[in-house]
């Protein structure tokens, strides 16, 4: 155990210095900082940026801190995740999807229109791109295993009453919203050089039939079921008894049923 926790420190302290010392940082910083602004005074009208950036400080070390230590756990397991340029067409193909629906921007959409796009190059003898499908199906997994628990721990936190019109009347809900930046390590090849990959998670809900914290635990349990089994799904992929693009044309399907059992659990 000692050796773990010596390991896991270092691993947190060397990768908090790759992060500081990298200027995507803080792009992605500002960016998490004003699309969460906006989201905000959708619903609760002109926010003040510093009363935002103090609200969304802790989120944001939060979801850091949660990010490097779960990289650094399954460094110590033996999982890496090894990356090349190639995973850069993703950016293109999620920024289009949110242009349709926010939600689209999540990688359980992108990865199969990446893969059918793909498909579809190589048909035509003409290949585009070629992205490592098992890894960024582990990322997936592991990714909404880190939004469910930050939805578990912090979810309930912040929420405000918003008017809402139903049933040809005015009723007021409570609205949950937060938006956390993860840090995840990756070893980009061929260099063979660890650095961060970054994902923004974004958290948006309404509290109309239970409290604020019984709304964040039954969304966070879902996103953390989602999460594990697709990671579990990955490793029978990795281990051959699954094929790949079953699971990742069958993995919006499972993300989906997140949403359709909420909307039926918040009927109850």
């Amino acid at each position: 155990m000692k050796t773990f926790v010596q390991y896991l420190i270092l691993y947190i302290v060397e990768s908090m210095g790759l992060i500081i010392r990298d200027p995507i940082f803080f792009l992605m910083a500002i960016y998490s900082v004003m699309v969460y602004k906006r989201q905000i005074e959708q619903v609760q009208g002109p926010q003040k940026l510093p009363e935002m950036i103090a609200r969304a400080l802790p989120d944001m070390i939060l979801g850091i801190l949660l990010g490097i230590t779960t990289s650094g756990i399954l460094a110590y397991l033996g999982i890496n995740f090894y990356v090349s340029l190639n995973i850069l067409v993703l950016i293109p193909i999620a920024i289009l999807l949110m242009l349709i629906h926010p939600k689209w921007g999540c990688f359980s959409y992108v990865i199969p229109v990446a893969f059918m796009i793909e498909g579809l190059s190589k048909l035509f003898n003409h290949p585009l791109f070629t992205l490592d499908y098992e890894m960024l199906i582990y990322l997936v997994g592991v990714l909404h295993i880190i939004e469910g628990l930050l939805v578990l721990i912090c979810g309930y936190k912040h929420a405000k009453p918003a008017p809402f019109y139903e049933e040809h009347r005015l009723t007021y809900h409570q609205v949950l919203q937060h938006m956390w930046m993860i840090p995840f390590m990756v070893i980009s090849t061929p260099q063979g050089i660890p650095m961060p990959l970054y994902a923004v998670l974004a958290y948006g809900d309404e509290a109309r039939v239970r409290s604020p914290k019984e709304q964040s635990m039954l969304t966070g349990t879902l996103i953390l079921g989602f999460g594990a089994l697709i990671f579990l799904l990955a490793h029978a992929m990795h281990l051959g008894h699954i094929q790949a693009g079953g699971l990742i044309l069958i993995m919006p399907v499972l993300h989906e049923l997140i949403f359709i059992v909420e909307i039926y659990m918040n009927k109850k």
